[in-house]
């Protein structure tokens, strides 16, 4: 895929998977963690950029300024916005948000850990929330959504 604009929202999910995935396997330290990262689809293409997640304010200001910001200067179409996250009982996942206009979809892999060894992602999982599941939304969720209307 070329990622060239526009292609499709199922070949936009597919090309961020297999990129997220490629970069997963570049770290190096076994105690390496992803830092928020926001991809766009552009009129010029592809976009990313990665964000300390911080604080619970940073975390704040980032969801309902700096991310939906950085959508509307860049005229992005979609977006997804990957970042670490735990699930239930505590594992450690990373959630991958898929967002277009009037459509939001999610993608969760866990975070495979073995000593001395750099992070590993299980495979991506989509059932949870895929139609008739429980809606995805969140404190970064309905900011970049809301900025795809603008």
């Amino acid at each position: 895929m070329s990622g060239t604009y526009p292609y499709s929202f199922e070949d936009f999910r597919a090309d961020v998977k297999w990129r997220v995935r490629a970069l997963n396997k570049q770290l190096r330290r076994s105690d390496a963690v992803w830092p928020g990262v926001l991809i766009l689809d552009t009129p010029q293409g592809l976009s990313a950029r990665a964000f300390e997640i911080g604080s619970e304010r940073e975390r704040d200001r980032l969801a309902r300024e700096v991310l939906p910001e950085q959508i509307v200067i860049e005229e992005a179409r979609r977006f997804c916005w990957v970042m670490p996250a735990l699930r239930d009982g505590g594992k450690e996942c990373l959630l991958l948000v898929f967002g277009e206009r009037g459509r939001v979809e999610a993608s969760v892999a866990a975070v495979i850990r073995a000593r001395e060894m750099p992070p590993r992602l299980g495979r991506y999982q989509d059932g949870a929330f895929q139609a008739g599941a429980r809606r995805v939304s969140g404190r970064f969720v309905e900011p970049l959504v809301a900025a795809l209307e603008d």
